[in-house]
């Protein structure tokens, strides 16, 4: 008989985690927060850098303003539309404005 040694606080993350998603997957966040971007910034002497991931986002589909010290990131990524006769199993990734 092998021993396993348990470690309660791990599967507490890991149920807190699975009820997240849960909660994530059947509400329209999106829509309702908006997609949220992962940023990089930083600043040299010449200027404030920020770079952006934006998976699924065209450059048509994208405008960068800056008014009165707010820096405003609008876009949209659209769903990928499936072949003909394809079923989708699975759909995470975020589609919206």
């Amino acid at each position: 008989m092998t021993l396993v040694k348990w470690h309660p606080v791990s599967e507490m993350m890991g149920l807190g985690n699975l009820l997240q998603r849960s909660f994530d997957e059947h509400s329209n966040s999106t829509s309702r927060k908006g997609i949220q971007l992962a940023l990089d910034i930083y600043e040299t002497e010449e200027a404030l850098v920020l770079t952006a991931s934006l998976p699924g986002a065209q450059r048509e589909d994208l405008s960068v303003e800056f008014e009165d010290n707010l820096l405003t990131v609008r876009g949209e990524v659209r769903k990928t539309e499936l072949p003909e006769g394809a079923k989708s199993l699975l759909d995470e990734r975020g589609q919206g404005s």
